[in-house]
This record gives C-alpha cells, structure tokens and sequence, in this order.
C-alpha cells in the first residue's frame, strides 16, 4: 500500500505538468476543460497521513484540568481576600498524580508585579496549555521552606495545641521565591514512591536534597499577608529541615492533634475567609 501510494504521488505532478502543456498550447477552449478536469483530481490524491499530521488540542488529563482550576480558583481568592495570615484547600488531601506529563509553574514577575501561572500538557509535557494559564496581579510564591531557622518558626508559632488567638507569629516564618514547578517523578530508591514533587531551584528543593515524595502536603496553602501564597515542601523521612516540614504534620499523618489538617478542622488555624481576630505577632527585637 506505502509503495503504491509513493508511485501515485510521483505520477499525479507529471500528469498535470502534460495536461498545462497541452491545454495551454493546444487547441483554444482547451484551458475551459483543464478547470474540469483539474475539479476532480482532488478526489484521487491520498491522504495518508492526514490525521497524524493534524494537530490536536494542546490539554493536560480531566483530573488535572479539574484540579489546576481549582487550585488557581483558591489562589486568587487568597491574594483578593483582605485577611492574612490564613490557611486554604487547593484540593484536601492534594493533587492526584499528574498525568502524562503534565505540570504547572508559578513565576513572579517584578516588572508587572504579578505571578505567571503556566500550565504544560501534551507530548512530553512541553506545551502550554494557553486556557489553564494565566497571570494573578500582585500575588508573589512562596514556600515554608529555605533555612531551618524558617521552618523552625513555623513551627513553633503554628504547630501546637494552642487556639488561633493565643499562637504567636513569627516574623521570618517563610520564603518568597522567584518560581517553582509542580510535576510527576518517579522515586529514585526502592523506597520512595512515585508522586508529585515540587521543585525549587533557587533553594535547591526537589533537585537533588529530595529523593522521595516532596509534596505529601494534603492540599494545604498558607498566606501570612493576602499577597504572598506559600506551598509546603515536605519531608519524607527524619525531622523538618531547610527543606521543608515533616510530612506527618500535613499529609502522613493528617489526624496528628497538631497537624495542619486536624488543626484547621477544630479551628485552631484560621481558614482564609472566616473572620476571627488575629493572633499577635512575635516582636522584632
């Protein structure tokens, strides 16, 4: 068939080079019947080929189109809200594992104030997905994450039994960041699972410090301000570090009294939205 179809290719151009000749030089009326003739030579020409040459629709799986809409739903309304510090759902219990190739990427822009939010899908994951991205003015990423003296103020000021109004905020309690990415990997040792990872290069986050399952975070985001919007790195084996908290207080362990999750069920940590007082923060000496 392949063989057939190359003769035909090759015989159809010498075809009509003769007919031009002919008509053009022949007897007049004669170009009158190339333009029938020309008419139906489109039914005989193949079209093998044709759909694997017609581009489709650039998209990311129904899954994660559902979750990306979310998550950026949530994301604005935690930069328009007028209350800070609080806490959000982008999805409870967190993404499901992204597929073929999928991923998002939150990137500030100083020059326009504004994080570009930009969603890859397709073949190999490289082109963009122009309906899912998007920019939201005046937002600025940022992780609970880069120093341990960061992730040691969180926790102090946010990870225990006391009520919302009684916590006490630290005042170096996360990092701005310029990008960070969203995306599948598998795990590199026997004894991490294949999951979502999240990757900030600037703070060497989910390069290469990370091995296993970086974003075990339960869905959870966090604003201490209404403009920045922070992720939680997460730690799959041993206690917080610079690289992020310990997963059993978001997603290994979410019932923990003083988990995120469980703490936000009781109240104890503000949900954006609610208005209740703010806790005080801790002096800058």
């Amino acid at each position: 068939m392949e063989a057939a179809t190359k003769v035909v290719l090759y015989i159809i151009p010498i075809v009509v080079l003769v007919l031009l000749v002919f008509f053009y030089f022949g007897p007049s009326g004669a170009l009158d019947k190339l333009k029938k003739v020309s008419g139906g030579l489109e039914n005989y020409v193949p079209t093998v080929g044709t759909k694997e040459l017609t581009a489709g629709k650039i998209d990311v799986g129904a899954t994660q189109r559902s979750e990306f809409g979310e998550l950026e739903s949530v994301v604005k309304s935690m930069v328009t809200s007028p209350h800070g510090p609080c806490f959000a759902y982008y999805k409870k219990g967190g993404f499901s594992n992204f597929e073929s190739g999928s991923s998002i990427t939150f990137s500030y822009d100083a020059a326009h104030d504004g994080t570009n939010i930009v969603v890859n899908g397709g073949p190999g994951g490289k082109q963009v997905v122009s309906d899912l991205s998007m920019t939201i003015p005046k937002m600025k990423p940022c992780v609970i994450a880069g120093s341990a003296g960061i992730v040691r103020s969180f926790e102090e000021g946010y990870l225990n039994d006391k009520a919302w109004s009684d916590k006490v905020i630290h005042p170096m309690h996360f990092k701005a960041v310029s990008e960070l990415n969203i995306a599948y990997f598998e795990g590199k040792t026997a004894l991490c699972k294949n999951a979502n990872h999240i990757v900030v290069s600037e703070l060497g986050i989910g390069v290469a410090t990370n091995e296993c399952d970086n974003l075990n975070d339960y869905g959870v985001l966090y604003t201490p301000d209404g403009v920045h919007v922070c992720f939680f790195p997460t730690v799959y084996t041993g206690s917080s570090d610079k690289d992020g908290l310990n997963d059993d207080y978001l997603g290994a362990n979410p019932r923990d009294s003083i988990s995120i999750p469980q703490q936000m069920k009781e109240g104890k940590l503000k949900m954006c939205g609610a208005s209740v007082p703010e806790p005080p923060s801790f002096p800058i000496s």
